[in-house]
């Protein structure tokens, strides 16, 4: 029997990642790294220092790592002050969510500025557990940030249903034993989502999709 729907936040419930991706390239330009968005792309779900890393390896450069960070908080913070845009009908499928099944979103992203995401666009209230980047060890497609969810929230992995968005995410939401749904949308539409259980474009099909699984 399903539980608990833990889900992603950038580019689940809501619309960023390209806001995202934009900020980063931004930033390693700035330390001559000629990064592009779709380079960022290949890189979603996984964390900045990961990301940042490997990026400048690809292009035989040396980084100050900590420099870039900042460079990147300065530049997201001001995207922020503009707001990040839910993604469609997020608030009526959480809604509906929300009254039968405990709720948590898990992302690798900070706490400073995910979260800050998640109050702007009220979105926080829904959910009974929240983890960011920096409360787990192993990122992902490490299953640790699912199976905290799960732990935290009360119910065994198997109860668990996630919903992502990146092929690093669904890997590790099956490397965690739970059954996952991924979200197809035009900032993933290059993205290998085939190791989902359920693909989706439009979040209203997953309250019906969890329906299904209990009937099973």
């Amino acid at each position: 029997m399903i539980k608990a729907v833990i889900s992603d936040v950038d580019g689940v419930l809501l619309d960023s990642e390209e806001i995202h991706y934009g900020v980063e390239v931004e930033a390693l330009r700035r330390f001559g790294i000629p990064a592009t968005k779709e380079l960022a792309r290949q890189y979603s779900g996984i964390r900045l220092d990961v990301e940042f890393t490997a990026i400048a390896k690809k292009f035989n450069k040396t980084i100050s790592l900590e420099g870039a960070i900042k460079e990147r908080d300065k530049i997201l913070k001001d995207a922020l002050k503009k707001g990040f845009p839910k993604a469609p009908f997020v608030k009526q499928v959480l809604d509906q969510l929300s009254k039968k099944y405990l709720l948590a979103f898990a992302t690798m992203g900070e706490e400073r500025f995910v979260g800050e995401e998640m109050k702007t666009s009220k979105l926080q209230l829904y959910f009974k557990v929240s983890i960011f980047g920096e409360n787990v060890s192993n990122p992902k497609p490490n299953p640790e940030i699912f199976l905290k969810a799960a732990k935290l929230l009360g119910v065994k992995p198997n109860e668990c249903v996630v919903v992502e968005d990146s092929e690093i995410g669904i890997k590790a939401g099956k490397n965690a034993g739970t059954i996952v749904i991924a979200r197809k949308a035009s900032h993933n539409k290059s993205a290998d989502l085939s190791l989902a259980d359920f693909i989706v474009k439009d979040l209203r099909d997953i309250p019906q999709i969890l329906e299904n699984l209990q009937i099973r």
